[in-house]
């Protein structure tokens, strides 16, 4: 299933598992370091019964998973290109995606 923001597709569940493909240098909120998500994919992920979310960082070649119900509980809603979700990636597990 894809989801779109604004006629922009902006990523896909699967088998319970979001994924997102995004570039450091454009998408991540430097502020607080973190990664977003609009906050009504959120919602209909929490409908979906998403149950982990991915994001596929291009520039380093880097997985950030998470949580669903962590993304849900603990991410901050802030006005950014629309409202969205956000967690730091401090909380995101990394995974080096060239091996």
């Amino acid at each position: 299933m894809d989801f779109f923001y604004e006629h922009r597709r902006i990523g896909t569940l699967k088998e319970g598992v979001f994924r997102k493909r995004v570039k450091k240098s454009k998408h991540l909120m430097r502020m607080n370091d973190s990664w977003g998500i609009q906050l009504n994919a959120l919602n209909q992920l929490n409908d979906q019964k998403c149950t982990e979310i991915r994001i596929l960082e291009t520039e380093e070649n880097k997985v950030y998973s998470v949580p669903f119900e962590k993304m849900w509980k603990e991410s901050q809603t802030m006005m950014f290109d629309g409202e969205q979700a956000f967690l730091p990636r401090s909380e995101w597990t990394i995974t080096d995606n060239t091996k």
